[in-house]
């Protein structure tokens, strides 16, 4: 009768181990494996999301308009405009001028000077914006008189009658030709026709200080009608 064959002690030995270290083995590569959504990111990434670049935009803005207002006591239209850069679709600055379209025979005036505007409220179809005007002007306001004799007529600054200082013949129109400063608050509102094109209307308050006077003939509340294009 033939004898079973022998297994070696070492071969028992080692199959008993492997038995028992391989369950632990697949557990601490289950425990080890990353998660494929988890490997990539951060728990702070996951919250905030993807990082978007906004640029600011820029745009050429050109508005010629007409004021309606008065000067020395007469209603009078001035004529001009402004240009400037509109930036992020709310801020503006530029410059503006405007000058009396037909020389009233009572006075003439012209002024200027540095703009700027903020968007209140609305987007690119309608809009309320408030806008501010710093500058300078000039301005000429004549005086109706009678000579009556020639003697002097106490008039603070400028070039009057047929004599500089005297009046020999009768009636004249002297004027007093006054620099000033100016600063002029407004409120507009516009409404889009077009991609590039507005329809403005507002209504202003002119400041003047003058070197020599008179503010009083010259300062005044302003309607303001014009057409706004932007590029």
């Amino acid at each position: 009768m033939r004898a079973a064959p022998r297994v070696p002690c070492v071969a028992v030995a080692a199959a008993a181990v492997m038995m028992v270290l391989a369950p632990s083995a697949r557990r601490a590569s289950a425990q080890t494996t990353p998660r494929s959504d988890l490997a990539t990111t951060t728990p702070s990434e996951q919250s905030q999301g993807p990082l978007v670049v906004t640029p600011i935009s820029r745009r050429v803005v050109f508005t010629p308009d007409v004021k309606v207002t008065t000067v020395n006591g007469r209603t009078s239209t001035f004529v001009g405009g402004s240009a400037g850069i509109e930036i992020d679709d709310r801020f503006f600055i530029g410059g503006a001028a405007y000058g009396m379209v037909a020389p009233l025979d009572t006075a003439t005036m012209f002024y200027g000077g540095l703009l700027t505007g903020y968007r209140l409220v609305g987007d690119d179809n309608v809009a309320i914006t408030v806008r501010g005007l710093i500058g300078f002007g000039q301005a000429n306001v004549y005086a109706s008189f009678d000579g009556g004799g020639g003697g002097p007529y106490p008039v603070p600054h400028g070039r009057y009658g047929p004599a500089y200082g005297y009046y020999p013949y009768g009636y004249g129109y002297p004027y007093v030709w006054n620099g000033f400063f100016v600063a002029e608050p407004e409120v507009n509102a516009s409404v889009s026709i077009t991609r590039a094109a507005r329809l403005t209307a507002g209504a202003s308050y002119r400041a003047t200080a003058g070197f020599y006077g008179p503010e009083s003939q010259i300062s005044g509340f302003a309607g303001t009608f014009g057409i706004q294009f932007r590029f």
